[in-house]
Formats: structure tokens, C-alpha cells, sequence
């Protein structure tokens, strides 16, 4: 199986594009996978002949939420649910999604790379009474291990999952996961990944690790049968009109005095923040005045956010009710807001980076502070073509933005990895390190309801 990825920036129809793709195709089965419930409805909306189901967790029956996925499976229902429900998806689940070739639709990349918040004694008395093994600095559920209603949590998770322990100069930091099942994920019969700057996400990274190829497929508009009429074709192709003007409608603030704090590659990231609480005090100031008094924005016209932690100090009246957490994806919920304050530096876990380098993986840190903060950005009224204006006090992160702008001005607007297909082997498919596929591999792809471009056009 070789997973399909849109890597389309925002607006070019991919949304729209997996509905149509499932609207044509009734015979399949789909599970379709988002980051919030509304958009859920809006799927069970958009697809009514295909009765999608969403799970619901039926107490008066004594039934989780992943219990009723489990017997909407069995029956071969189609499934729209969200990216924290999927994360839950066990090895019971194997054969109903075998058996019904579901196809899979992941809107939005997921977060796979998990804390796993567990009592390290908790651990030992498993590994001790023969519940846990130990391989590969992995830790394992051994089968048939009796769970308790003590460890049932600790049981359940583990049979999904395997614990890492992520090391530094031999003291282990932390026990860490990936949140997918890779058995789950090659149960589908078709993958396909809606997203953005895939390269950069954490759910690239886990495909390498696993082994799992994957290769892009692009968006084409319709334009004679209407505005909003997008099917996914076999390279990219759309481009959104506002592309070729984003500096028009994209102000950011480059005051000297206001970024005066910024300058230094660290400011704002979480660690300056914990030690820098006056040149906070300060910034904070600054954001209320590039709100109120240069945008005369109101509170329902503003939206800002900050590392979590650090919300009591940037806070202020009026203000509460507008953080957006940083690496906000997919609502439409703040599309009228057009004060934009983006108080923070993001840097990737060092836990993560640390993790991947024991593999040869190097960690893309520009590019997972781009994706996070224009998936946040994208959340305001820019969405719809209108003007916003933004606050970005960290000299390194405006850097990041204006580069991404450049490249887009530039025609730079496709992955860039993509442009390199005619380097990479069997017909654009990227192989991790280590992987060898056999032709009937790529045969055997399925193409349904990927166009090509010549077809697309005609």
C-alpha cells in the first residue's frame, strides 16, 4: 500500500475534492478522519446518500465511543470521526477494515508523536509481573496479559502502541508513543492525506520510520461546472487566485520599537519566555496596542495566541476569549478575525528530534514552525480574501513567513520534494531508507478517482 498525499496549500479544494471522490465512488467504504466534530457534520452533510455515522459513546448501554466504531466497522458502515477518536483505533479492528476495503481519508496530517503520561513504578511492576517486554527499546503488551482494573488504561494503550524511551546520556527523559497503529493504518485498503507542507509534519516522519511509502497527488478545478468544483488528479495542478497576491492581504507589522525584544533567534521560543518576564510584560503592551490602537480592532475582530503556559502572562481584559491555541488547523470559527498576534517562537520537541537523529532523520524545524503558524493564520478572515494585519515579534519567525511569501511570489508553490520526482524511483513514489518495493507493489496501487491531467482537462 502506498499512501496518497494532497499537499495543496490552503483553499485549493481538497476538502471539496475527497467529498466529490466519495460521492462518486458508493460502492466504497470510506472512513473519513478530521480534527473536530463540526467538521464531521459537515462531511454526514455533504455525502447524504453515503449515510456516514458518526461513533457515540452510549453510557446508558455501558458502550464507548470506540466500541461503536468497532460494530459500525463490522456492518460495514461508512465512518466520519476525528483525529483524537481515530488515534484510539486497536488491532481489533484489523479484519472488519480488511475484510470491507475501507479507504481512508485523513484530513488534515495527524499528530502521531505522543507523551505518554504514565507512573514509571506502574511500568516496572508490568514489566516484572510479565505483562511488558522489552525489545529494541520498545516497550511491549505481551498477549494475553491480564490487564487489572488498576493497569487497564496502562493495557489498552500498550496493545495499540508501543512505548519509547527517548534516552540522553543514559537517563531515560520520558516514555513517548507513536499514536497510530502502524497495523491499523496498513489494514486500509486506500490511504489519502489532505494537508500542507507534508514534508514538514510528524506524520511524514512516522511513514519513514515504518517503512510506508507515499507518493502525491494533486487538485484540478472544474471551472465549467462551476466555482467550487475540485476532483484530485494525478499531479498538482490548482492554484488559489490569492496566491499571487498574498502580500497585498498579509500585513505584517515590521516596527522596530514594537519587535525591538525579538531580534535574537531564541525570543519567544518557550525557554527565553520563562526567563525574559519584563520583556514579556512589554510585549504584551505592545500586542493590546497593535490591536486597539493600530488595527481599532474590537475584541471580536482580534485573535492571538501564545504557548499555553504562557497565557497568564500575555494575558489581559478582553483578551481571554480570543487565544487561539498556536497550532489550530481546520475551523472556519475565527474567520472574521483580522488582528492577528502571534506570540511566540516555535522550535520541535527536542525529544522528537533527538528520537529521529537515532535513525538518520533530520528534523525540518523552519518547516514545522511554518506549517504550524500559516495553518494558524489561515484561521482568520485571510481565508476569504480580506486583508489582515499581524503582530509577529520574533525577528526568526517573520524571516520564516516572508521566505514562505517569496517562494510563493516566486511560483514556488508546489512541494518542493515533488519537484524532484524524476529523481525519485517508480513514478514519483518517495521510498524511506531501507524499503524496497517490488513491481507489483506499484501496480497495484489503486488510481480510481485519480484523474489525470490530461482527462482533467478535456
Amino acid at each position: 500500500m502506498v499512501v496518497k498525499v494532497c499537499d495543496a496549500i490552503m483553499g485549493s479544494g481538497k476538502s471539496q475534492a475527497a467529498i466529490r471522490y466519495m460521492n462518486e465512488h458508493p460502492d466504497r467504504k470510506f472512513v473519513y478522519v478530521t480534527p473536530y466534530l463540526v467538521e464531521c457534520q459537515r462531511i454526514k452533510d455533504a455525502c447524504p446518500d453515503l449515510g456516514f455515522v458518526e461513533p457515540e459513546s452510549l453510557k446508558k448501554y455501558r458502550r464507548s465511543k470506540i466500541e461503536h466504531t468497532a460494530v459500525l466497522l463490522q456492518r460495514g458502515e461508512n465512518v466520519t470521526t476525528t483525529h483524537t477518536a481515530f488515534k484510539a483505533y486497536t488491532g481489533g479492528m484489523l479484519e472488519a477494515i480488511r475484510e470491507h476495503k475501507y479507504t481512508l481519508i485523513i484530513d488534515e496530517a495527524l499528530e502521531v508523536f505522543q507523551e505518554a503520561r504514565l507512573n514509571r513504578g506502574d511500568l516496572e511492576l508490568l514489566t516484572r509481573a510479565g505483562c511488558l517486554s522489552e525489545e529494541d527499546g520498545k516497550l511491549r503488551w505481551v498477549d494475553g496479559a491480564y490487564q487489572g482494573m488498576r493497569m487497564w488504561d496502562i493495557g489498552r494503550m500498550l496493545q495499540s502502541n508501543n512505548l519509547i524511551q527517548v534516552q540522553e546520556g543514559g537517563q531515560s527523559l520520558q516514555y513517548y508513543f507513536w499514536a497510530i497503529s502502524h497495523d491499523v493504518l496498513m489494514a486500509f485498503d486506500e490511504v489519502i492525506v489532505l494537508t500542507y507542507l507534508f514534508r514538514s509534519q510528524d506524520f511524514r516522519y512516522y511513514l519513514d520510520l515504518h517503512k510506508i511509502p507515499y507518493r502525491y497527488i494533486g487538485i484540478h478545478r472544474d471551472e465549467g461546472e462551476g466555482p467550487n468544483v475540485f476532483r484530485f488528479v494525478d499531479r498538482p495542478d490548482y492554484v488559489p487566485e490569492y496566491v499571487g497576491y498574498i502580500r497585498d492581504v498579509l500585513h505584517v507589522c515590521e516596527d522596530k520599537s514594537m519587535n525591538l525584544y525579538g531580534s535574537r533567534d531564541k525570543a519567544l521560543s518557550i525557554g527565553w519566555l520563562r526567563c525574559h518576564r519584563r520583556e514579556q510584560d512589554i510585549m504584551r503592551k505592545h500586542m493590546n496596542t497593535f490591536c486597539r490602537v493600530w488595527c481599532k480592532a474590537k475584541s471580536t475582530d482580534i485573535m492571538w495566541s501564545c504557548y499555553k503556559s504562557q497565557q497568564q502572562y500575555f494575558d489581559m481584559p478582553g483578551f481571554k476569549s480570543n487565544m487561539v491555541p498556536f497550532n489550530m488547523k481546520a475551523s472556519n470559527e475565527f474567520r472574521s478575525r483580522f488582528a492577528l498576534a502571534y506570540m511566540l517562537n516555535i522550535y520541535p520537541r527536542p525529544d522528537l528530534v533527538k528520537y529521529l537523529d537515532q535513525f538518520g532523520v533530520e528534523y525540518d524545524a523552519e518547516g514545522y514552525a511554518l506549517s504550524n503558524m500559516i495553518q494558524w493564520i489561515w484561521r482568520s478572515a485571510i481565508r476569504d480574501g480580506r486583508e489582515v494585519w499581524l503582530y509577529l515579534p520574533s525577528q526568526r519567525m517573520r524571516k520564516i513567513l516572508n521566505d514562505w511569501m517569496d517562494r510563493l511570489e516566486a511560483g514556488d508553490v508546489f512541494p518542493s520534494d515533488y519537484c524532484a520526482a524524476a529523481e525519485v524511483p517508480r513514478d514519483g513514489i518517495f521510498i524511506p531508507k531501507g524499503l524496497t518495493l517490488r513491481t507489483n507493489d506499484v501496480s497495484g496501487i489503486p488510481s480510481d478517482g485519480v484523474t489525470s491531467l490530461a482527462a482533467a482537462a478535456m
